[in-house]
């Protein structure tokens, strides 16, 4: 598949998606690249969804702030930041 295959890349996701539902991952990249598409809100859909599956997901919560922030949610985009932060701080001071 070439690199810039976005459209194959989203079938191939879903394929992964129909194998584990709860491959958060999955989640992820398939929103990623909607994102890429210009489908802010189909990425959203994906993002919430890893979030549902995984709350502590930071970059589910980063990438959706950002889908949030093009779509004009700039509120909601603060608020999904602030948690990938929240998150962040939390699991890095548990190495600790």
């Amino acid at each position: 598949m070439p690199y810039n295959d976005y459209k194959g890349a989203i079938q191939d996701f879903n394929r992964a998606i129909e194998v584990n539902p709860q491959d958060t991952d999955a989640f992820i990249y398939r929103g990623a690249t909607k994102y890429v598409l210009g489908d802010k809100l189909g990425a959203i859909e994906d993002y919430n969804k890893a979030i549902k599956i995984y709350p502590q997901y930071e970059i589910a919560f980063y990438n959706r702030g950002i889908a949030k922030a093009d779509i004009g949610d700039k509120q909601g985009a603060i608020v999904d930041f602030t948690q990938a932060i929240s998150i962040n701080c939390y699991q890095k001071a548990n190495m600790l």
